[in-house]
């Protein structure tokens, strides 16, 4: 499985419940990289696809098969790391107020860094996105 995850420069996920930021750049980068897959994600992100159709659910990586595609903002990674064998990080390149952190170091997890690169986005100047595979 892909899992989609957005950081702050200190690895936080979100703060009190809530995403930090959001960015449509990058969301149109999460699928393009979908490659025609459904794209798997909490209910509270689809806001961020509702252009697109995506199977919503309140545990999107537990429902994820293997080989499939899903955005995660607020569940534990740790959890599915088995299932998981490509990671895109996305990096705000700031520090946000967090509540919750990144629960996977994708180095210390037997993922290795295979693609990074930069690019605009429509709320943040620069947009790090970082690819690992297993």
């Amino acid at each position: 499985m892909t899992v989609f995850v957005c950081v702050d420069d200190n690895l936080g996920r979100t703060f009190l419940g809530k995403r930090q930021s959001r960015d449509r750049a990058l969301c149109e980068d999460v699928l393009s990289l979908c490659r025609g897959r459904v794209l798997f994600l909490h209910e509270k992100s689809a806001p961020l696809f509702e252009t697109v159709p995506c199977a919503q659910s309140t545990e999107p990586l537990a429902n994820c098969p293997r080989g499939g595609a899903c955005f995660s903002e607020f569940d534990a990674l740790s959890f599915h790391k088995d299932k998981i064998d490509t990671l895109v990080l996305y990096r705000w390149n700031r520090t946000y107020p967090a509540s919750t952190h990144l629960d996977l170091i994708p180095e210390e997890s037997g993922f290795s860094l295979s693609e990074e690169t930069n690019f605009p986005g429509t709320s943040h100047d620069n947009i790090t996105r970082s690819i690992y595979v297993k």
